[in-house]
């Protein structure tokens, strides 16, 4: 199942800022669901397939299949209910190898794309 625009957003709004410990700024919410991410680096516009771990009103995690250099800039892509599509611009903070093949990836919500710059 992937997370709708609508559920993004709910979830987004119900969190709350909580006095928390550590590197973070804001409670994150545990996921275990599908996204599309498009690397801005790549010369081709290619979607590829990460596993979103948690989320905040702040940033995101996911596990993907190749590691992002920090500084490093993704789109990730959520489908609303309607079959529209909302963008975020995220920044990779870090990157940390989970085995042989995986990758936790932190990320920093930079702001969301519209429309008109994701068909650009």
């Amino acid at each position: 199942m992937q997370l709708t625009a609508d559920q993004f957003n709910d979830i987004l709004t119900s969190l709350r800022s909580d006095a928390l410990a550590g590197r973070r700024s804001a409670p994150r919410v545990g996921l275990r669901i599908q996204v599309t991410i498009i690397p801005c680096a790549d010369a081709a516009v290619v979607e590829q397939t990460a596993w979103l771990r948690d989320l905040s009103v702040s940033g995101m995690g996911f596990v993907h299949s190749r590691p992002f250099p920090p500084g490093s800039f993704l789109v990730v892509k959520f489908q609303r209910t309607s079959g529209e599509t909302i963008a975020v611009l995220v920044e990779v903070m870090r990157t940390k190898k989970l085995g042989p093949t995986s990758y936790e990836v932190g990320t920093r919500i930079e702001r969301m794309i519209s429309r008109d710059e994701l068909a650009a």
